[in-house]
Order: C-alpha cells, then sequence, then structure tokens
C-alpha cells in the first residue's frame, strides 16, 4: 500500500478494484444505453482521486479485467468532452449573434466600366459625393435610414459611407441632402413629393433645375429614380423616358457617373409599370450606366406577393418595416425601405469599386 501511487491497487487489492471497476462502468453505460462488445482484458485509466470519471484528462494506469475496453472509454471521452462541443461551436457563434449575409449580384448584362471610367476622367468635384434624386420615394426619411444609422453594417458598408460622407449633415452627405427637410416643406434639397421626370429637369417644386443641382453639389456619383408621378399623370412611357435619358445625359456631362433605378410597384398598375421599367433597363444598357433593379429584386425576394410585402397601404409608397435593419435576407423580404437603401450602398460600392478605384 504504501508504495501503491495514487489511482493504482497493490496485488491484494487488484480483484476488488476490479469488481469495483466492472460495477461502476457497468451502472455508467447502462444509465446512457452504451454496450459496447469490447474484450474483457484490458488497460484502463482511473481519475487522479481515484474516483471514476473524476477528470477526463487525468489517466493513471493498471490493469483489469473488466468488460470496457480502454480505447471505446478514451473514444467516448475524446467525442463526449471534446470532439462535440467544438463541432457545434460555429454554429453556436453563428445562432448567437453574427449578422446574415444578404448577398448582392450585379443585375446588368453589359459591363458598363469602361464606358464610366471615360466619364469618371472628367471629373472635377469632390470626392465621395453621392446624391439621391427623385420624388418622395426618395425624399422619405427611412428612405436613407439604415445608411445614416441602421444596424450591423459589414465592414465595406462602413468603409462606403465614410468615403460618401455620410453622418456629416453638410453638402457633402449625399444621404442627408436627400433626407433632411426644406424650410418650405414637401422636399429636401434634392427630392420631391410629386416630382416628375420632366419637371426635374427644368426644375419645380421648389428644386433647382438639375444642372443647378450638379453645379452646386459637384456630385462623383448620382442615384436617378422618377417614373411613379409620370404614370400616375397620365405621362406614356415614350415621353418619360426621352426626359429620363436627358437627366443621364446632363449628369455624365457633369462627370458625375449616374445609377438609374427601375421604379417600385404601383397597386393597379402592373403593366405600365413593368413596361416602364423595361424601357428604363434598355435606356440604361445603351448609355451604359450602372443599374438597380428595384423591381426586379422585390419579385425575386417576395415573389408573386412583392406588391403586398413592399408597399405601405397606399398602394405607392413603401413600406417602413424595420427600416433600420439589419439588412439580412427576413428583413430584406419585408421591407420597402431596407431594401432599397441596401440597395442603394451596394450599388455605390460595386461603382466605386469597378470605376473609381480601378485605373
Amino acid at each position: 500500500m504504501g508504495n501503491t501511487r495514487r489511482g493504482e491497487t497493490g496485488k491484494g487489492q487488484k480483484r476488488v478494484a476490479s469488481e469495483e471497476w466492472k460495477g461502476e462502468s457497468e451502472r455508467h453505460f447502462k444509465s446512457r444505453s452504451i454496450a459496447p462488445d469490447i474484450p474483457k482484458t484490458s488497460e484502463v485509466r482511473r481519475g487522479v482521486r481515484g474516483g471514476l470519471w473524476d477528470s477526463p484528462f487525468h489517466y493513471p494506469t493498471q490493469k483489469y479485467n473488466h468488460p470496457y475496453h480502454t480505447q471505446t472509454l478514451r473514444s467516448f471521452f475524446v467525442k463526449r468532452y471534446l470532439v462535440l462541443p467544438l463541432t457545434f461551436v460555429p454554429l453556436l457563434i453563428a445562432c448567437a449573434g453574427a449578422p446574415e449575409k444578404s448577398p448582392f449580384k450585379s443585375t446588368e448584362s453589359y459591363d458598363y466600366s469602361p464606358a464610366m471610367k471615360k466619364v469618371a476622367a472628367q471629373f472635377k468635384g469632390m470626392t465621395g459625393v453621392y446624391l439621391h434624386i427623385g420624388d418622395s420615394l426618395t425624399y422619405a426619411n427611412p428612405n436613407t435610414g439604415w445608411a445614416r444609422g441602421g444596424k450591423e453594417h459589414s465592414d465595406d458598408v462602413k468603409a462606403f459611407l465614410k468615403w460618401s460622407h455620410v453622418g456629416k449633415r453638410d453638402d457633402s452627405d449625399g444621404y442627408y441632402l436627400a433626407s433632411a427637410d426644406a424650410p418650405s416643406g414637401g422636399r429636401s434639397q434634392t427630392a420631391a413629393s410629386g416630382l416628375r421626370a420632366d419637371e426635374l429637369l427644368k426644375g419645380a417644386k421648389g428644386l433647382p433645375s438639375l444642372t443647378e443641382m450638379l453645379k452646386k453639389y459637384k456630385p462623383q456619383l448620382a442615384l436617378y429614380m422618377l417614373g411613379t408621378n409620370d404614370i400616375n399623370g397620365g405621362r406614356t412611357t415614350e415621353k418619360t423616358i426621352a426626359d429620363v435619358e436627358k437627366a443621364i445625359d446632363t449628369i455624365l456631362e457633369n462627370g458625375t457617373i449616374v445609377i438609374i433605378s427601375t421604379i417600385p410597384p404601383i397597386k393597379g398598375k402592373t403593366k405600365m409599370v413593368e413596361e416602364y421599367n423595361n424601357a428604363l433597363k434598355d435606356l440604361a444598357k445603351k448609355k451604359q450606366v450602372p443599374l438597380i433593379d428595384l423591381y426586379g429584386e422585390m419579385k425575386a425576394r417576395a415573389g408573386d406577393d412583392f406588391e403586398k410585402a413592399y408597399l405601405s397601404d397606399d398602394g405607392v409608397h413603401l413600406n417602413a418595416n424595420n427600416s433600420g435593419g439589419p439588412a439580412n435576407d427576413e428583413n430584406l423580404k419585408k421591407s420597402g425601405y431596407l431594401l432599397r437603401g441596401y440597395l442603394a450602398v451596394q450599388k455605390g460600392i460595386e461603382v466605386k469599386s469597378k470605376v473609381f478605384d480601378k485605373k
């Protein structure tokens, strides 16, 4: 006994220890419905304090007659205490708090970058100014809410928002210019309720003409979305598209890259909206400018119920459900303004990468 190390037994103790081990082992395995078919004699290892499984990492040795093989016990410990927990760690981390991602895919069937690089070479304004030009769908506060203060921005989104001066709340911050109320009401500095494509060209609803707007803010990038009020006002697709083309030419002549966006659905006017959006996509391809197919994104994400998913009760404006994000797949399927704001940022990142960053 005096020479026996802790966890081992002397010769006189061998049989007693063997029976003790066997009994405790059987109780342990039977309680877990484990009954392996293993040779009867093998080397087993006990806990440091002599009790079974005092620690799964301490294994003093001694041979005993028992029905359970050491390798199986080792495998049991390793699987129970090491392998299984480590296997589920990534899953647990993902479920616990990692932000969900919604991949952004470019929708053009053409490469706009060669043509836009030629335009960018003429630019003489302020780097990073990103104007948002449009009607009440642009002027609405939730439209820019996710970019200005939304949840769970990725690193590339944070970098782009910093580059585009978001948060400065001055003439360099296009998101601020699009959303901040003008003293006269009903508009911001770059968007106005009820604005049509022809009115933007000459100036209306309290806004200056497009040329004057570009001269004042000197944007490097501009997002253009108009057409809803033209359809509701009874204007033909041909007339509206002609005005959009004039706007594109004016913006490009300023050395500014323009991103054209299709318009969202209008309840009860699906045919007219789709006719206009198809013509708009053809024009974007003709001019070789970047395109956000907002209408197509809505249909792809929400299916046949996309009008119900994205429109507010008036059937024209977008809903603001979870407009502050996070911009995960679930929220992007049910929030019109979140989806539009998310696409505006992601397309801006793409244009910056393909046109401004690559020489």
